[in-house]
């Protein structure tokens, strides 16, 4: 299951059409290692030409910060723009896959069995469903570390999460 494409959004108050406009501006963000901050820097390479990165504790508080003018734009996910009437897409990014869950060698392998089983089947009952709307989720699918080969190269620029 992919993760939803991340974009960078502004209000329709300020009409930016490109990323480079916004080079020298604020720009909310969440905190790193967060993906839109990380997309930050895979949007603008060079160091010395980067918007400000304003960073905030929710995606919510990063849309008001643009309704108000302190930033000129924010990095949420795709999705959420359509819940907001003045926000459109200045640019979007690559798929990347959702969040994995992941349990302890110590755990024995018939409960991370029994784990297994019920995440995946969380789709197919009411009690289920309504916990997988509750977290907006829309279910899970099996994965292994594969899926996830190659993404720790968007941390190696921040030294404190290198392999």
């Amino acid at each position: 299951m992919g993760l939803p494409v991340q974009s960078i959004d502004a209000t329709h108050d300020d009409s930016v059409l490109e990323p480079s406009e916004l080079i020298g501006k604020p720009i909310a963000c969440l905190a790193a290692p967060s993906r839109g901050n990380l997309e930050i820097d895979t949007f603008f390479k060079n160091p010395i030409r980067q918007p400000r990165k304003t960073e905030v504790r929710s995606y919510e508080e990063a849309v008001v910060l643009m309704e108000k003018g302190t930033v000129k734009a924010a990095v949420i996910p795709t999705p959420m723009v359509q819940m907001f009437t003045d926000l459109y897409v200045v640019e979007s990014t690559e798929l990347w896959p959702h969040m994995g869950v992941t349990a302890s060698q110590d755990v024995p392998t018939e409960i991370k069995s029994k784990i297994i089983r019920a995440l995946l089947s969380m789709t197919k009952n009411k009690q289920g469903n309504d916990a997988l709307e509750a977290s907006n989720l829309i279910g899970f699918e099996p994965a292994d570390s594969s899926v996830y080969e190659g993404y720790s190269k968007y941390l190696s620029h921040y030294i404190r999460y290198t392999q």
